[in-house]
């Protein structure tokens, strides 16, 4: 389960990076954004007690002890490392803005 937990958090990013680049892309036609929007909204993506609950609620089978470890993971590895240094991925994008 280790290995795949550790496979899964950064695909989660990715996936963030995607579903907040796109929408903020189309977007930048009517509005005007910060540079490194698409950054910190990405960074920014914090997981948490849904996913847990969600995982929690899934039927026993073979992939449910799979599922709750990388969902655990990714939680940890959000609320722990993301959540810590968004200030600093914020505060180091507004230095670079200026």
């Amino acid at each position: 389960y280790i290995y795949s937990s550790l496979l899964i958090i950064p695909l989660v990013i990715v996936a963030r990076f995607i579903s907040v680049g796109l929408p903020v892309a189309l977007l930048r036609f009517k509005n005007t954004y910060s540079p490194h929007t698409i950054k910190i909204l990405t960074w920014g993506g914090l997981r948490g007690g849904i996913s847990v609950a969600l995982v929690l609620s899934l039927p026993a089978g073979p992939y449910r002890e799979p599922l709750i470890a990388a969902t655990y993971a990714v939680v940890l590895f959000s609320i722990l490392v993301q959540g810590l240094t968004v200030g600093r991925v914020a505060a180091l994008a507004n230095k670079a803005e200026s």
